[in-house]
């Protein structure tokens, strides 16, 4: 039996109503050919890194632990709460708990091949007992980041992934109302061209930050938030091509969800200051 490879392509922040056939061609001519969950819903709260465990174990916020972007984790000395992006912050957490990171069996080896993820530590919420590969850090397998901090390279197992570094195409964290397009296009082109053909993953966890980061900035329903949505579509269609090329297209499993949307408001409560 020829092995499978199972895709989860994350189209962070990306609504079921902006898929069309304008727009986002790839994922609209997906679900017409596949199956479509239409009862399927973010948890609450429906922030980024809650919705990231939740896809990996199945259960609510409540169950997993976490409860937000950021979280208080009594009894691991970290004093205040802790920005659950942080992957070293996580990794105190885990060391207090015995390994109780997250507080239910998560799809072990979920994250063990991973395409892409935002956040180090949104991977480890992904899987925390995901083996260890020499190319990530613990509990991540192999981590593939399209942002750079400042003096950073890429990590990879062998010298062909150091072509993909900075020097090479590699991208900087945008700023401000950028579309991080210019991220997406450089991880997407190492999941083709190095993780599907020589790391030969299992399974693969793609997490595309856009149209998550320009619906946050300029707002939902700009320009920029479609614009996003429509490069991380042709971007996907290029995995898609890829997968074919590499004769992997009849063998693969491909699942697109989103972590959350997006909605207009027109006020909010600081409700520290109210407490206070």
């Amino acid at each position: 039996m020829t092995a499978r490879l199972v895709i989860v392509f994350v189209v962070d922040g990306l609504r079921p109503d902006a898929i069309t056939a304008a727009d986002t061609p790839t994922l609209h001519r997906l679900r017409a050919e596949g199956v479509w969950y239409a009862n399927s819903h973010a948890v609450f709260p429906t922030v980024t890194r809650v919705n990231a465990a939740t896809l990996a174990t199945g259960v609510a916020a409540r169950h997993a632990r976490h409860r937000g972007q950021s979280d208080l984790h009594p009894g691991c000395g970290c004093g205040a709460a802790i920005d659950t992006s942080a992957y070293r912050r996580l990794l105190e957490v885990d060391r207090a708990t015995g390994g109780n990171l997250v507080l239910t069996e998560d799809a072990r080896g979920a994250a063990g091949d991973a395409g892409h993820a935002p956040r180090r530590g949104q991977l480890r919420l992904h899987g925390q007992r995901a083996p260890h590969q020499s190319a990530g850090p613990a509990g991540v397998g192999v981590l593939v980041n399209g942002y750079f901090d400042p003096g950073k390279r890429v990590r990879g197992r062998t010298r062909r992934a150091r072509r993909f570094s900075p020097g090479s195409g590699g991208s900087s964290r945008a700023t401000g109302t950028e579309r991080y397009d210019a991220a997406v296009t450089w991880t997407q082109r190492v999941l083709r061209e190095y993780v599907l053909p020589e790391i030969a993953p299992a399974v693969v966890i793609n997490w595309l930050t856009e149209p998550d980061h320009t619906q946050h900035m300029p707002g939902r329903g700009v320009a920029g938030g479609a614009g996003g949505a429509r490069h991380a579509d042709r971007e996907l269609a290029q995995v898609l091509d890829a997968l074919d090329g590499l004769g992997l297209a009849a063998s693969t499993d491909v699942f697109v969800v989103s972590d959350h949307g997006f909605t207009s408001n027109t006020g909010g409560v600081d409700v520290a200051r109210e407490l206070r």
